[in-house]
């Protein structure tokens, strides 16, 4: 979470680490850290207008999985597993 935090403020333009800094968050599995995952994720979602279309796919499938919908979420970490076979952070996300 350091990294990603040190991206964020590297380049706060960027959605990229925020997202996947709340998807990690998420899959905590609690409360406050989802909470905190939310906010992220609301944070990020004016800075994908430009954002390329994996990151803009990363960031729905974290959204799913903010609404409880890990269904839909991993599902959509697969999808971005065809598209982009060596996303790491989709493989693990799905997961």
């Amino acid at each position: 979470l350091q990294a990603l935090d040190a991206a964020a403020a590297e380049d706060p333009g960027w959605a990229y680490p925020l997202t996947l800094k709340a998807a990690v968050l998420l899959t905590l599995a609690e409360q406050g850290p989802a909470a905190e995952a939310r906010g992220l994720l609301e944070q990020a979602a004016p800075l994908l207008a430009h954002a390329p279309e994996r990151e803009r796919a990363h960031h729905e499938a974290a959204r799913a999985a903010a609404a409880g919908d890990w269904d839909t979420a991993c599902r959509r970490w697969d999808a971005i597993l065809v598209r982009w076979p060596r996303d790491v952070a989709a493989l693990v996300l799905a997961h």
